[in-house]
């Protein structure tokens, strides 16, 4: 059985793989929930959220809900309206407005970095980036051909000795003109 999405960020920052803040809650937590979101507001300006099945649920995990630009009082709905049905990842904000670029990799059994990216589109999540295939660009960064852009994405991955062939989602933004790489979710089931 593949792991829950919680579980997969979880071991990607078990890892050493930045993911920022995040923690998960479940309906009946709504009100520790609402307050890490209160907390997030006040330190990154606001925060999201994304979904996932409580554990021991069997469906297929793909297009869970999100919430885009959550309020508190919209969390707060959204959390009693899905009840016990979801369990709910709040994390820190992202400007989608200084994204640089939104991709999924995997390293192979040579250590060459291979992914599609887009670096076009601005404003979206990287569900809906990914989904730009006019937009998508194929990288290569390893043995054979270097990409600066994605150096330090191949570093992270091989630091955390991420297998060969399990794919690895991550988005970079600027941040006080520094880049920021986000790692999102991890998969081995392709």
């Amino acid at each position: 059985m593949a792991k829950r999405k919680f579980e997969s960020i979880l071991e990607l920052k078990e890892r050493g793989l930045n993911i920022g803040e995040m923690d998960e809650f479940t309906y009946r937590q709504l009100d520790d929930a609402l307050e890490y979101a209160k907390e997030l507001i006040e330190k990154f300006g606001g925060f999201s959220l994304r979904t996932d099945f409580p554990p021991g649920d069997t469906r297929v995990r793909m297009a869970l809900p999100v919430l885009k630009d959550p309020t508190l009082e919209n969390l707060k709905e959204f959390i009693e309206e899905n009840k016990d049905n979801l369990t709910y990842l709040i994390y820190q904000k992202r400007d989608y407005h200084n994204v640089i670029w939104q991709g999924r990799f995997i390293l192979d059994d040579n250590k060459a970095l291979t992914g599609e990216v887009n670096a076009k589109d601005k404003k979206l999540n990287i569900r809906e980036a990914l989904k730009q295939t006019s937009n998508l660009e194929r990288i290569k960064c390893g043995p054979g051909g270097y990409d600066e852009r994605f150096m330090q994405v191949r570093a992270d991955m091989i630091k955390a000795k991420i297998e060969p062939y399990t794919y690895v989602s991550a988005s970079a933004y600027d941040e006080d003109g520094k880049v920021v790489i986000y790692y999102k979710d991890m998969a081995r089931d392709h």
